[in-house]
């Protein structure tokens, strides 16, 4: 509803009675999402919602998770997207497709692809567009590590994988107290160097799995 509308509607009000302003304004009970999609609920769970949805129940806890036609849905790379429906009376405003504001994936999805229970990736390959937050918290003895993030070495999958040397060698000391600090580590942060101040991404995701691989044994004296 534009301004001059909205401004037109609020005239009438006085002029006419609420009824007017009733039977002017549909009533947003009847708005729908068309076709396949996962949506989160409030409270960070996925639901998949199929054919014509106009509200719906989260199967874990309740909370609506599309009220109204109005919802979070997830795209294909876990991407969060705020939408609205039209009425149900107006078909042509249905939402049938959605392209995700952050990578621009179709959020709506056809009966081949996967939905339920999808991976929520840190890292699936160097510059891969499903990748979530950056080493960029770096800590301790931060000259100690080399961590190289395309390394085509020994990859689980893909073509690269991440490579992280520490030489305990006591370099570029960070902590508060004299260094050498005796220990180096590395945060990764969504968005980089976020600390606490930035904002947070929820995930349903209940375990994190890692492969990994050494290449030497090395126990600093």
């Amino acid at each position: 509803m534009d301004t001059n509308r909205r401004d037109f509607l609020r005239k009438l009000l006085w002029t006419s009675g609420a009824v007017s302003l009733v039977l002017s304004i549909p009533g947003r009970a009847s708005a729908c999402l068309y076709g396949n999609w996962l949506v989160r609920c409030p409270n960070g769970h996925l639901n998949i919602i199929t054919d014509i949805t106009c509200n719906r129940t989260c199967e874990t806890c309740g909370a609506l998770s599309v009220v109204n036609g109005e919802a979070v849905v997830m795209c294909p790379n876990s991407h969060a997207n705020h939408v609205i429906s039209g009425m149900r009376e107006e078909r042509e405003k249905w939402v049938m497709s959605y392209k995700c504001h952050i990578c621009g994936q179709e959020c709506r999805r056809n009966a081949n692809q996967r939905m339920a229970r999808e991976s929520f990736y840190i890292y699936q390959d160097n510059g891969a567009s499903v990748n979530h937050f950056s080493p960029t918290g770096w800590m301790g003895d931060v000259g100690d590590i080399t961590l190289v993030g395309d390394w085509e070495g020994k990859p689980k999958s893909g073509k690269t994988c991440i490579k992280v040397e520490y030489s305990a060698k006591g370099e570029k000391p960070t902590c508060e107290y004299s260094g050498p600090c005796g220990w180096a580590g590395v945060y990764w942060q969504e968005p980089p160097l976020n600390w606490g101040n930035g904002r947070m991404l929820v995930t349903t995701s209940r375990s994190l799995r890692i492969s990994d691989s050494g290449l030497a044994r090395n126990t600093p004296r």
